[in-house]
């Protein structure tokens, strides 16, 4: 058998070394959603169970017992005695003493049984008795079940423990951080009591100080600082990232997704600043703006009015039939330039290739997670969120501090530093896109020489182009009533505020605008249809 501290890691596939690795920080840890508590190792014969408490901050006077909140039990049933018959839910050992050990592997297995479940505080955030701190961890001692081990308590604050002779606190426990799951930790105790003199116990009980006779394995914490947004500075999904520990108190940004295939989903999977390149689709499909669509000029599928189908089979600028972009770029009038520069999105959409779109559209998280940005992170509740947000209680994400009260109508209006507005306001969409009612819509280029200027949001005249038709995404919108002339200004009869249907000069019955523009609503409808089959 094996009750050793490296025979536990080992076991566990956990690169650990138990000598360099051992920590006596972070004594407090800031709790989570996931809060468990599991008894990994018991290489003693007292029977002692791990509670939690709140912690104070610069307090050196251990909590009250009554303020110490049990996590995991003192003392286990007894196996039930059919074979093979153990309750995965229940928690039981066959050995009173040395249960569980880190393993097992003599022909004695069946005689030394055991199942060890975790034991949860479900959502600790939750709790009447949580303060919304920080929190520590004790062995808890004092009122021990067997009379022969009546402990003191031991502590995972360093200074809350009994103080020696130098005045400095004995070590109670020692902890490492789980390299399999960042957000857990192994909390090592020494279950005999302590003396004044010496941290080897009362005459008769020596301690051996090797803090394998209680080894729990807590989940759903993390150290003060941790579990916090951030900025890895890295490219693509991996620039979101959360805080971290590692080494004790040591912070650090690691990304909530790491690197991996790239896939067609308008993210940059494989995070090297390129997004969607290379992604695979099926069906002879092909990767457009973060989706799988048919290729253009293929069976019915043909491009919308004013866009030209390429050899490539995506609709295009004419001006930009035959143009190769570098790779990042996409062609605007004939020209290659960065689609997503000094681009400003609506609220909770991102560029891609010239485009913003909503990441999290088709994206749907399991366990419990929530869409953020494209990418599936832990809700509000279990994370926190940062200074100047609250977490909100029907999206489970983090906004502005008042906006969980707001009822905005988005994409419209949305909620910033508490108020609504306009969901237009300091959006800047890409080329050949304008803002409206919160959203970048599409202007195609006219068959007679393309969009040349750039139409700005809503209300405000384009710099100078041949017109264009807005493209909708479910048929065009109901209130572009005005009409665009040659030079991107509102034409005659235009309505301020509002964005052309159409951009038309043509005249005579038939060939009005209004007539165009239903033409060019059939046709978009039509359009919209078989691209959706």
């Amino acid at each position: 058998m094996d009750v050793t501290l490296q025979g536990l890691f080992s076991s566990r596939n956990e690169t650990i070394d138990y000598v360099k690795d051992a920590q006596t920080t972070p004594g407090t840890f800031s709790p989570q959603c996931g809060f468990t508590g599991q008894l990994v190792l018991h290489g003693g014969n007292c029977h002692v169970g791990l509670g939690w408490y709140n912690a104070t901050a610069g307090s050196t006077t251990p909590p009250p017992q009554n303020q110490i909140y049990q996590l995991v039990p003192p003392t286990f049933p007894q196996c039930a005695k059919v074979p093979m018959a153990l309750d995965p839910a229940v928690a039981c050992c066959d050995d009173s003493d040395f249960c569980p050990l880190a393993l097992w592997d003599t022909t004695q297995t069946m005689q030394h049984r055991w199942n060890m479940p975790t034991f949860s505080a479900d959502n600790i955030r939750s709790d009447s008795r949580y303060k919304g701190g920080l929190i520590g961890f004790a062995l808890m001692g004092v009122g021990s079940p067997d009379g022969s081990c009546n402990l003191q308590n031991k502590y995972s604050q360093l200074e809350l423990n009994q103080a020696s002779p130098s005045g400095k606190p004995w070590v109670g426990s020692v902890i490492y951080q789980s390299t399999a799951q960042p957000s857990s930790y192994y909390l090592c105790f020494e279950d005999v009591s302590t003396i004044a003199s010496t941290w080897m116990g009362n005459p008769g009980i020596p301690s051996d100080g090797d803090f394998n006779d209680f080894v729990f394995y807590v989940s759903g914490i993390t150290c003060k600082g941790g579990g916090q947004p951030c900025d890895t500075m890295m490219k693509g999904v991996c620039a979101n990232g959360v805080t971290q520990c590692s080494a004790g108190e040591n912070i650090s940004c690691r990304p909530i997704i790491s690197a991996g295939p790239e896939v067609c989903d308008g993210l940059d999977n494989d995070c090297d600043g390129v997004i969607d390149q290379g992604a695979q689709c099926p069906n002879d499909q092909i990767c457009d703006k973060g989706k799988c669509v048919g290729k253009c000029g293929v069976g019915e599928f043909q491009c919308p009015p004013g866009l030209s189908c390429d050899t490539d089979f995506y609709c295009k600028d004419p001006a930009c039939i035959g143009v190769d972009c570098p790779t990042g770029q996409i062609c605007v009038g004939g020209t290659c330039q960065g689609g997503c520069e000094n681009v400003s999105c609506p609220k909770g959409q991102a560029c891609v290739s010239g485009a913003c779109v909503d990441l999290c559209g088709g994206t749907a998280c399991q366990n419990g997670q929530v869409c953020q940005m494209g990418v599936c992170v832990s809700p509000c509740e279990c994370a926190g969120c940062a200074d100047g947000q609250t977490c909100s209680a029907t999206t489970h994400l983090c906004v502005d501090n008042g906006c969980d009260k707001q009822a905005c109508s988005p994409p419209a209006t949305v909620c910033v530093k508490g108020a609504c507005q306009d969901g237009c306001k300091d959006v800047k969409c890409p080329a050949n896109y304008a803002c409206n009612a919160g959203q970048c819509v599409q202007v195609a280029p006219t068959s007679t020489g393309g969009f040349s200027g750039t139409l700005r949001d809503a209300g405000t005249s384009g710099s100078g182009g041949n017109g264009g038709v807005l493209i909708g995404s479910g048929g065009l919108p109901g209130n572009f009533d005005a009409s665009l002339d040659g030079s991107g200004k509102p034409g005659a009869g235009a309505t301020p505020g509002k964005i052309s249907a159409c951009a038309c000069d043509s005249a005579g019955p038939g060939t009005g605008p209004f007539w165009v523009a239903s033409v060019l609503a059939a046709a978009m409808a039509m359009f919209l249809r078989r691209r959706r089959q």
